[in-house]
């Protein structure tokens, strides 16, 4: 379930520094029509963190948007205290290799 838009609470979204390097990769060599795709989930999630639905088993406690014209994922964790608020994507990757290599990557499968 989509969370509503706090206007009044704005995310800082910081890519991990994996997937900072895929990003980079993605901006030389994907199609235009996705990065667009991408920048804008990004930009959305600064007032609306609760956009993708929650993950379950080995990715608890992160969410997933999904961009079904390309079938990537963007995988990210959200992160609220009194002292701040903040997104952490994690992946953004096909659909077929973007769960199970976060999983392998976090540590957290089998």
């Amino acid at each position: 379930m989509e969370e509503s838009k706090s206007p009044d609470i704005r995310y800082t979204v910081d890519l991990s520094a994996r997937c900072e390097k895929v990003y980079k990769k993605l901006v030389k060599r994907c199609d235009p029509k996705l990065l667009e795709q991408i920048n804008e989930v990004i930009n959305s999630l600064e007032t609306n963190p609760g956009l993708g639905e929650e993950l379950t088993q080995d990715l608890k406690g992160m969410r997933s948007v999904h961009l079904n014209q390309f079938h990537y994922r963007i995988v990210y964790e959200v992160e609220r205290d009194n002292s701040h608020a903040r997104v952490t994507v994690h992946a953004i990757a096909h659909r077929k290799e973007a769960y199970d290599k976060l999983t392998k990557y976090l540590g957290r499968g089998d």
